[in-house]
């Protein structure tokens, strides 16, 4: 099933907040290479996602972009 756009609703220097499609996975798996992370490497440079909703979930993900020590 292929997964539908990831929009994003907000981005700055910190974070960024997603619209993830349902059957679209937070993370690569083994036979999946298209992710929620993955997009967002590409658009945003590297990202680390703070939670993860499940493959066949859709709704809001946030990503930071940095994390203060």
């Amino acid at each position: 099933v292929p997964a539908g756009e990831l929009r994003v609703l907000h981005a700055d220097d910190d974070v960024v907040i997603v619209d993830k499609p349902a059957f679209l996975p937070t993370e690569n798996t083994r036979w999946l290479k298209d992710s929620v992370r993955s997009r967002l490497e590409r658009a945003h440079n590297a990202l680390t996602c703070v939670h993860r909703l499940d493959w066949e979930t859709s709704g809001c993900e946030r990503a930071i972009q940095s994390c203060p020590l």
